[in-house]
């Protein structure tokens, strides 16, 4: 497993999706994965939260907000930020197409 961060300014956030932080997001949008993987502000918010919560179990949304808007005062955009949590998300397994036998 690849370790993923977000490099903000000198801090680092380790990104890693868990079966447990995705279950977090899903209920607490009340809709699955797929219908946040999004760009939008709320999106991106929420799947930095899930990202953050094996680090930090604690982290509130209001928390996942703070880190954004930070890496906006550093210049990074929403979909830097989406990547980065769309490729921890690949490498956690989410999105692996079956093997066909």
């Amino acid at each position: 497993m690849m370790n993923h961060l977000l490099i903000i300014g000198k801090k680092q956030y380790p990104l890693r999706f868990t079966v447990n932080s995705v279950c977090c997001l899903e209920e607490q949008y009340g809709k699955g994965l797929h219908s946040v993987l999004c760009t939008d502000v709320l999106s991106v918010r929420a799947l930095l939260w899930c990202a953050l919560l094996d680090k930090n179990p604690h982290m509130t949304l209001e928390d996942a907000g703070k880190v954004l808007d930070e890496a906006l005062t550093h210049g990074k955009d929403l979909s830097y930020v989406a990547g980065k949590c769309a490729d921890a998300l690949k490498d956690a397994g989410f999105f692996r197409h079956a093997e066909r036998r």
